[in-house]
């Protein structure tokens, strides 16, 4: 994601901690898949109605897009975070404020994380204090943060297979009872509707950023941006069964005005008389897939606070949780109508600023200044100003480059003779004497035609060693085409 460095954090390990290509999409696919489906779906079926689906397929294009480039820069930097790249590109006091920025992010999205989850436990548990429910939550996903990413990522690699399994179930034994009919027709509301639901669809996507902080522990970063189409592709098969089966369960009017869309089709399912409802298996899909996100969170915020102090990230996982228990809790007086319309409307705006418009600004301000510190402009003073540090190229026009002299009066195609540096103004090249310099300090090229016999060239004593010049010279990048002979000693 850039070429510059930034200070790094104090890992507590001994080791470096690595993940596979696969483990990272795991991570993805775990932490996303379950809120997505309570939350985001509803939101959904919300602005689009029967269209939702048409919604998911444009969100995947557009997110699947920009997790390709994102990605793809990821694997150009292998060992660097966003937060590295962040402060590489901004510098040190606006990368600081928006590392800020993006900590208090991570930590209001696990409040509302948490928020949404407690609402939906106090429905199946009413007598339970709603502090439990995020007690237990923050402990666990805590103590994850703590033992490090690597437990984390093993404890889903655990429990996905689990989770995708119990959906798969689901959704086939819900087949029955869905009619394909009241999808129809499509896009009867127009573009406008299908448009408001794929942005909801996109800003989950936006949420993505936080993994950007775990692509410096992948082993293979390169493959991150490949593998990201199956990952799309994987995630619009998952979500398109949610956005379809209460529309063609209940109806679209019905579906609109669920709470929990996806819960309630888990409701009605059974298995002849042996199992009569699955609740359960929902309250294990959202409750494992809330940790999941809430560990990540809470992951990215101290990590990112580690990158801006420089210490180990271990220090901040108490504070940071408790922050973020706090918000919760805030949030309680809350009504479940006033945070789905908070996440239906201002937060998603929130969330595609911060995960797709904020990443790509800072993507395009690193390479304006990567592009200048590099152009021939940027790496050489005109007018035989000092040359740059960037420099050092002879330009294929004839002009020498920044850091040997400047290319100020040259005259194009020239070679670097003593007429072309004659021409050429005077330079402070960074790596040896100035060309005028050398100048002076060359002998009589008419000198060889009055050497006595076998009597063979030597330099003058009088002045500074040509050999270092040319070492230099050459060390700079100018190819030095003439011989240099000096008088023959009387």
């Amino acid at each position: 994601m850039g070429n510059a460095t930034s200070r790094p954090a104090v890992n507590a390990t001994s080791r470096p901690v690595t993940i596979s290509a696969l483990q990272f999409y795991i991570v993805v696919i775990a932490s996303t898949t379950a809120f997505g489906h309570f939350v985001f779906i509803h939101l959904a079926l919300m602005k689009a109605g029967r269209d939702t689906w048409v919604a998911l397929l444009v969100a995947c294009a557009l997110g699947g897009l920009n997790a390709w480039f994102a990605l793809w820069q990821a694997g150009r930097a292998p060992g660097q975070s966003f937060a590295m790249f962040v402060q590489s590109a901004l510098g040190p006091w606006l990368g600081s404020l928006v590392g800020a920025l993006y900590i208090a992010y991570f930590l209001v999205v696990a409040a509302l994380t948490m928020k949404v989850l407690t609402d939906f436990l106090s429905i199946m548990y009413p007598t339970t204090p709603p502090g439990i429910f995020v007690f237990s939550v923050l402990f666990v996903a805590g103590w994850g943060c703590y033992k490090g990413l690597e437990v984390i990522t093993r404890t889903m690699q655990v429990i996905l297979p689990v989770l995708i399994a119990m959906g798969v179930a689901a959704s086939l034994l819900s087949l029955k009872d869905k009619d394909v009919s009241r999808l129809m027709p499509v896009l009867q509301n127009g573009w406008p509707s299908v448009w408001g639901a794929a942005l909801v669809f996109l800003a989950m996507f936006a949420e993505m950023v936080v993994f950007l902080n775990v692509t410096n522990h992948v082993n293979q970063p390169a493959q991150l941006h490949r593998l990201s189409l199956a990952w799309i592709g994987v995630t619009a098969l998952m979500f398109l069964g949610p956005a379809t089966g209460p529309v063609m369960m209940f109806g679209e009017q019905v579906a609109r005005t669920l709470a929990f869309p996806t819960y309630s089709e888990i409701q009605y399912l059974h298995i002849r008389n042996v199992v009569e409802r699955l609740d359960l298996m929902g309250i294990l899909l959202w409750g494992f897939g809330s940790f999941f996100l809430v560990a990540v969170y809470l992951f990215g915020a101290s990590k990112w606070t580690a990158e801006l102090v420089g210490v180990d990230e271990n220090l901040f996982v108490l504070p940071l949780a408790v922050c973020a228990g706090a918000i919760t809790l805030g949030l309680g007086q809350a009504s479940r109508e006033d945070a789905y319309a908070f996440l239906g409307g201002t937060y998603v705006y929130i969330a595609i600023a911060m995960g797709i418009v904020l990443p790509l600004l800072v993507s395009a301000v690193a390479w304006m200044r990567k592009t200048v510190s590099l152009s021939p402009v940027g790496g050489a003073a005109g007018n035989g100003g000092p040359g740059s540090a960037f420099g050092g190229s002879m330009n294929t026009t004839g002009g020498q480059g920044g850091s040997v002299g400047s290319a100020g009066g040259q005259t194009q195609g020239q070679r670097p003779t003593d007429q072309g540096t004659q021409d050429g103004g005077q330079g402070s090249g960074a790596h040896g004497p100035s060309m005028d310099a050398s100048r002076d300090s060359a002998p009589d090229p008419h000198a060889d035609a009055t050497r006595p016999p076998g009597q063979g060239p030597t330099r003058a004593s009088s002045h500074p060693s040509d050999t270092d010049a040319e070492q230099r010279l050459l060390h700079s990048g100018v190819k030095i085409r003439r011989r240099v002979r000096a008088k023959p000693s009387q």
